[in-house]
């Protein structure tokens, strides 16, 4: 397993945590497609508190750890660690401005338009610059399984629960699984989770507990 550590912090932190609760896909691969560049410009900082890990093995796992909440989504792309980190799709590569065109066009009011030309408008435009492969790369990040489990630590939320006769419905500690709500579910923890251990719950390499 390899294990590459980055401090969140600015617009990348912003992104992350405090702007309100993921409700769609597009606000998912806004953030990875961030992540990635922020990963290809910056050095590693293994002790960070809020941080970005990515993990490479038999997966390859992005992970969002702050102190009390983390989530995690497969990385879309293969990830190559020398000199630099540096990503790629089929030998397709992942530069800076492919993330760019992308990340405009997810933002664009073309992602969300009713007729198939206005949504494709763009992606030809782009595609007329240079950028022959981007509709490819487009086609994969609509449609690459997400993965995605988020761990919190919602206090308020349990208390809530407990009132009403129902903390076992929200326990303070546990995953969400899935990012659509009508998909999602919980699976509660009985005591606060690491970023190791997240990291550990959806590695496929260990040991799995059996649930009784």
């Amino acid at each position: 397993m390899k294990k590459y550590i980055f401090e969140l912090k600015d617009s990348l932190l912003k992104m992350v945590f405090d702007d309100g609760m993921l409700k769609e896909r597009r606000d998912m691969l806004l953030i990875v497609l961030e992540a990635c560049r922020f990963m290809m410009y910056n050095d590693q900082v293994p002790n960070a508190n809020n941080k970005v890990v990515l993990v490479v093995n038999d997966m390859n796992r992005l992970f969002f750890c702050g102190k009390k909440k983390m989530f995690s989504v497969m990385c879309p792309f293969h990830v190559t660690d020398y000199p630099s980190i540096s990503f790629d799709y089929n030998k397709i590569s992942i530069d800076s401005e492919m993330l760019s065109m992308i990340s405009t066009f997810l933002d664009s009011d073309e992602y969300n338009a009713d007729e198939a030309l206005d949504f494709i408008t763009q992606i030809d435009n782009f595609q007329e610059k240079g950028k022959r492969d981007l509709w490819l790369v487009i086609k994969h990040l609509l449609t690459f399984e997400l993965g995605y489990v988020r761990y919190d630590d919602n206090l308020e939320e349990f208390d809530k629960a407990s009132r009403e006769g129902r903390p076992k419905q929200h326990p303070r500690y546990h995953y969400d699984v899935n990012l659509d709500s009508q998909a999602t579910f919980k699976l509660g923890l009985s005591s606060q989770l690491t970023p190791s251990k997240f990291v550990d719950f959806l590695d496929n390499t260990k040991d799995r507990p059996v649930v009784r």
